[in-house]
């Protein structure tokens, strides 16, 4: 499946014969943009597909992402990551994946130049009187750029969007994409972001609260991501979440993350080992997300030279790094960065990490025989209870 990211980058500015009340639009949109202190927000976003319009949409995956606005730019990472370290979501999540929903749509709608309105109209929008307003924005002038299996593209756009008839606050946002090349093989692009007022700090602040992006194919086929935008606080070096695991699998938020473990200078483990482990953290596919924290604890200990690198019962550190259905069955992995050890941190996340199941259906009486990962079900549904003993090959990264 293509990759595909939606970036909102360049300015544009309201035409002179736009409707009279949209002046008073735009500045209350930007003065909120001015008054946002830098934040961030996790957000959970589920990716479905569908072969042609008339079948009903099938789950991807899901995925759980912390989202921050810093200093006017978007900033990417896990959750109970140490810090929001990534500008491009592209280097930690593939497939159909967008940007832009926090700020930077709205931004370059309202604050820039050469886009067209049309006219305004009244309208009840779910259940609340508001004021409609079309708009476009040619190519020549556009801030949207699709980028699809490394080709990147501008393209111009039209849409509409609310404003609340009284406050004029911004209620919904959609955008189609005109004269998509052909070359990329979609017929229509859209996406759809709404807004709500969030309490931040001592402020309340127009936020997005959901976006929905669809690109469907020349074929009929469609792809399409809903994501959702939760838990906004303002953004501090250590104001990120920390995750624990119900005894379902499904996350829960446990407020700001603890003391990460420092690294550890005197561990040396082996160029290459073979970790017996056993899963902490159960998973479940109908709850859980790539990007969700997982935790297994070691078996036996691991030796370097007759000598203790890591000691029985450590606690390995990673997180989901995949929970996708291919050919009607679903797949997951995970992706280890290090061993917890008195408080230590022995790294593995620079190594060449492979997951290793044992099958459980050997003959009674003969070892278990290990095969390599990812964990397949049989189905679209997956479980993997805690308890459940796995292996891991890891061979230390060639030198350059």
């Amino acid at each position: 499946m293509f990759w595909f990211v939606l970036c909102s980058l360049l300015a544009t500015e309201p035409n002179a014969g736009a409707p009279p009340v949209l002046p008073r639009v735009r500045e209350s949109v930007l003065d909120n943009l001015r008054r946002l202190p830098n934040y961030t927000c996790s957000q959970t976003i589920e990716r479905s597909y569908r072969n042609a319009a008339s079948r009903p949409f099938g789950n991807i995956d899901r995925i759980r992402l912390e989202i921050g606005y810093i200093d006017g730019k978007e900033m990417f990472g896990w959750p109970g990551g140490e810090r929001l370290a990534e500008d491009d979501v592209t280097r930690l999540v593939g497939g159909t994946i967008t940007n832009g929903e926090f700020a930077l749509a709205i931004r370059a709608l309202f604050s820039g130049r050469e886009v067209a309105f049309g006219d305004m109209r009244a309208e009840n929008h779910a259940g609340r009187a508001a004021l409609r307003f079309a708009f476009a924005v040619p190519r020549q002038s556009t801030d949207w750029i699709l980028s699809i299996g490394g080709r990147r593209a501008p393209t111009g756009y039209h849409g509409s969007f609310w404003v609340d008839r009284d406050s004029l606050q911004l209620l919904e946002l959609r955008i189609t994409a005109d004269d998509v090349p052909a070359q990329f093989g979609y017929a229509t692009v859209t996406r759809d972001l709404q807004f709500e007022s969030v309490r931040i700090g001592a402020g309340e602040f127009l936020l997005p609260s959901r976006a929905e992006f669809s690109a469907t194919e020349t074929s009929g086929a469609e792809d399409k991501n809903e994501a959702r935008f939760h838990d906004c606080r303002q953004y501090t070096a250590e104001s990120v979440i920390s995750f624990g695991l119900s005894e379902t699998g499904a996350p829960t938020q446990t407020g700001p993350r603890s003391a990460t473990p420092a690294p550890s200078p005197a561990a040396a483990l082996p160029d290459e080992f073979e970790a017996s482990l056993t899963l902490d953290s159960p998973v479940d596919s109908d709850i859980s997300a790539v990007g969700d924290p997982v935790t297994a604890h070691l078996d036996r200990s691991i030796k370097r030279k007759n000598q203790i690198a890591v000691p029985k019962g450590a606690i390995l550190h990673g997180r989901i790094a995949r929970l996708d259905v291919q050919e009607g069955r679903r797949h997951t992995d995970f992706a280890f960065t290090y061993f917890e050890v008195n408080g230590k941190r022995v790294e593995i996340g620079g190594r060449r990490n492979e997951l290793l199941t044992l099958d459980q259906r050997s003959t009674i009486g003969r070892p278990l025989e290990a095969v390599p990962g990812p964990i397949l079900a049989n189905g679209s549904h997956l479980v993997v209870p805690r308890g459940f003993p796995f292996l891991l090959n890891s061979t230390a990264a060639a030198e350059h």
